[in-house]
């Protein structure tokens, strides 16, 4: 005899159905339905307000110590390589920061190879920078990077390999686009693409400091307060 397959019709949300209807018990699934309903929904429930009072709480804790934590956060960055291929003293960052070095640095390229860079152009240098904004002022750190600049340890000055060379580093305030102050901080250690700074805006300090594999290298690690740029 042949059985022709049976339409289901009672999928939905509730697909498949309890297992006592399965085994044959419509009564005992009916009961089941009713009794776990209500449980579940009391479950949900209960679920609900531990997440309102554990959100409550968490807001507590938030209102009460986020301004402290906000306040002693460090801003940290990582300085970038800034490049000029032909630079021009008119550049503004290259006349108020740093004035004079790309002549000087022309001039000491044309001592060893007289006919480069060629007349009316300038020797490539290039630069490690790292902008802040501070009491609605532009804090620029700069790091100078050629062998000729005043870079001790630049012997090895392309390898490639992680190397620390030290080197001229000056602090820039700007207001308004307009440059107010430079001051030189000395020399700073840099690793090049493994060197940042760090900003405590409570102690308004600058942490300049190189991280290679996780650690900072010893003696890789300078302070500069705030205070320098500011009193100028």
């Amino acid at each position: 005899m042949r059985v022709e397959p049976q339409t289901q019709t009672h999928r939905g949300a509730g697909w498949p159905r309890p297992g006592a209807a399965r085994q044959g018990d419509p009564a005992g699934a009916y009961r089941a339905a009713l009794t776990r309903r209500p449980i579940e929904a009391r479950s949900h429930a209960n679920a609900l307000r531990r997440f309102a009072m554990c959100g409550a709480a968490t807001c507590l804790v938030l209102a009460t110590l986020g301004p402290a934590s906000v306040a002693a956060r460090e801003q940290s960055l990582r300085f970038q390589e800034k490049v000029y291929d032909d630079p021009q003293p008119s550049d503004l960052f290259l006349k108020n920061v740093w004035p004079g070095l790309t002549e000087q640095l022309t001039n000491h390229v044309r001592a060893i190879v007289p006919s480069y860079p060629a007349a009316g152009h300038y020797a490539k240098n290039s630069f490690w920078t790292a902008t802040f904004e501070i009491d609605k002022l532009k804090v620029l750190l700069s790091i100078v990077d050629h062998p000729a600049a005043g870079c001790a340890g630049s012997g090895a000055h392309h390898d490639m390999q992680p190397h620390p060379l030290y080197c001229p580093a000056r602090l820039t305030i700007i207001h308004n686009g307009r440059y107010v102050s430079t001051i030189d901080i000395g020399l700073v250690c840099l690793y090049r693409n493994d060197t940042f700074v760090s900003y405590d805006d409570i102690a308004r300090k600058f942490q300049i400091y190189a991280q290679v594999n996780g650690q900072t290298p010893a003696d890789c690690s300078k302070t500069v307060p705030m205070s320098l740029g500011a009193a100028q």
